[in-house]
């Protein structure tokens, strides 16, 4: 199912208070002088086709395709804040070192002002579940729509947005201006910048992740200018005095153990105080490297990270990116303390120039395709925060994704759209059935090869078989191997992998050992796969490759269970095999 997060952006109000991405949109609130019921219940919408509705237009530049009913020129603009917003994102982690995708990411914009048909959609909707239902009675006075919402399934995602269009203005002196669409001030949330960390392979070092989190909480992209806030230990709403004296009361931690799995990411750090404390000065580490005219150290950031992604942090690695040691770094952080208390800021270099995103009028097979997806991908919400209304949005969805494939529609895409839906809801035959020929189309995303594979196995090995025959095998293997040629790389498509050979009574060649290896060094915080290629490995006799990923393991185990796990099989089957 489709993880779904808070927004791709978020609002930092202007002067002109006139950012409605921001404000939640009240469909249906209690007659005036009427006391509330209760709370105001926030949905997405349904982006349902309905006569008279907006006049659709769609483009596409290379990561991007658009569906908007905003003025051209809104459209573009938007688009290329968005690409801009990356950009300076570039500035502070390296390209490389974010998810990579082979999916364009999807924008749905809508003009503020459809809102109301919007928000009527979804009142109706309601009503048609519950026609006779009394409100009072569900606790709820009114409802709400989203503003703004980004729905992504592990290799892709799809963004919606109500929009205001730019507009004529005249200044104070009477010149004419360009007034904003309410949008220029949304920057990338801190949440949308985490699942792009979260989503490269090799998994990055949680010190990494843990620092550039925390130090993006303070940076703010003001027109090509990037802004670093003052350094602070602890957050105002985190810390106190107390909390800093514990963390901080004699001196920074040893850099040895800002880039060791000492201190436990997952929170369950006996000492929650020293976790944020590792965090916090995991952040000193990324501004310190950042710091400097023309950044000098910032590569040599990028370089430490890349390796330390590879195998576990040590000194002499340190050492051949930075040129010092782990002594000399603590007197360096030591030294530049009193100049993180000041603002860093640099410019951006200037933006290349772009292919041009032109628009034209949406086919009704575009505007179906793309709306039945986030129908699709919306469910997972829906289904944990407002079961009672699922029945509703599974429908309309696959209406609407039904709809484009009774025109004709037969791409990719929608093929994929189609299968995952039935996939999400249960309904395998279907699922299979879709999935089989989006795959044969070549869609160009890897999870609907994931999730075939997945579905030929269940099939294969039904309820009272246990091992697979060659024939079934390759048949799970075929979609897995399609997949390992798309980005990103999705961690079920190993566990399959590794499945599927312990389900086998085949022996796994040299190649195919190597593909589930290389999953286990890309998800190398995941104890179930690194375990699965290491039992495989010593069944091969290839001890040697199984100390080699059980080390890499150990080196960032995220959790005090997955470091057992990993330490009792390195002293239990490991030190059977010798050396």
């Amino acid at each position: 199912m489709p993880a779904v997060h808070p927004p791709p952006f978020s609002a930092a109000c202007g002067s002109s208070g006139r950012l409605l991405a921001g404000l939640l949109l009240a469909a249906l609130l209690p007659a005036r002088g009427q006391e509330a019921a209760g709370p105001v219940v926030s949905l997405p919408p349904l982006l349902v086709e309905t006569k008279g509705g907006p006049q659709w237009r769609y483009g596409e530049a290379p990561g991007l395709r658009v569906l908007s009913c905003c003025d051209d020129d809104t459209s573009r603009d938007f688009a290329e804040r968005n690409f801009r917003q990356q950009e300076m994102l570039d500035e502070l982690v390296a390209a490389d070192l974010q998810m990579s995708s082979s999916a364009p990411v999807v924008m749905i914009l809508y003009d503020q002002r459809y809102r109301a048909a919007l928000a009527s959609e979804v009142v109706d909707e309601m009503n048609r579940m519950a026609p006779h239902s009394d409100p009072s009675a569900t606790g709820v006075s009114g409802v709400g729509l989203v503003p703004h919402l980004r729905l992504s399934d592990p290799d892709s995602t799809e963004i919606y947005l109500l929009l205001e269009d730019k507009a004529p203005d005249l200044s104070t002196k009477g010149r004419r201006l360009e007034t904003g669409g309410g949008y220029e001030t949304l920057e990338f949330s801190a949440d949308y910048v985490a699942m792009l960390l979260d989503g490269r392979t090799p998994q990055l070092p949680p010190w990494f992740r843990a620092g550039l989190l925390r130090l993006y909480q303070d940076v703010r992209f003001d027109g090509s200018r990037i802004e670093i806030e003052p350094f602070e230990w602890l957050p105002p709403a985190d810390g106190d005095f107390l909390a800093n004296t514990l963390a901080f009361g004699s001196e920074l931690l040893p850099p040895a153990e800002i880039f060791s799995p000492s201190v436990l990411p997952d929170g369950s750090d006996p000492l929650p105080v020293r976790a944020r404390a590792w965090a916090a000065e995991s952040a000193l580490f990324i501004r310190w490297a950042l710091e400097g005219r023309g950044h000098p150290r910032r590569e040599a950031l990028w370089r430490f990270v890349r390796q330390a992604s590879a195998a576990p942090a040590t000194e002499a690695m340190f050492r051949q990116c930075f040129g010092l040691g782990y002594a000399e770094l603590a007197e360096q952080l030591a030294r530049y303390l009193p100049d993180a208390r000041r603002e860093l800021s640099w410019e951006a270099p200037p933006a290349p120039k772009r292919p041009w995103l032109g628009f034209h009028d949406a086919t009704p097979a575009q505007v179906r395709e793309i709306k039945g997806d986030w129908g699709r991908r919306v469910l997972d919400v829906i289904g944990r925060e407002h079961p009672q209304l699922l029945a509703g949005y599974v429908a309309r969805a696959r209406q609407t994704l039904l709809d484009a494939y009774a025109q004709g529609d037969r791409s990719a895409e929608l093929l994929a759209s189609l299968g995952q839906l039935y996939f999400q809801t249960g309904d395998r035959f279907q699922a299979r059935a879709y999935l089989e020929s989006a795959v044969q189309a070549g869609v160009a995303r890897p999870m609907p090869y994931v999730e075939l594979a997945q579905l030929r196995l269940i099939n294969a090995l039904g309820p009272s078989r246990s091992r697979l025959g060659r024939a079934e095998l390759g048949a799970t293997l075929a979609p897995l191997t399609a997949a390992r040629g798309l980005q990103p790389a999705l961690l079920p498509g190993y566990l399959l992998l590794a499945a599927a050979w312990q389900h086998s009574a085949a022996r796994p060649t040299a190649s195919d050992l190597a593909a589930l290896n290389d999953g286990a060094r890309l998800f190398h915080r995941n104890r179930q796969l690194v375990l699965a290629a290491a039992e495989l490995d010593l069944e091969a006799g290839d001890p040697s490759e199984a100390r080699g990923i059980v080390a890499l393991a150990l080196g960032s185990a995220p959790d005090a269970p997955s470091r057992q796990a990993l330490l009792a099989f390195q002293a239990g089957r490991l030190a059977k095999t010798g050396r």
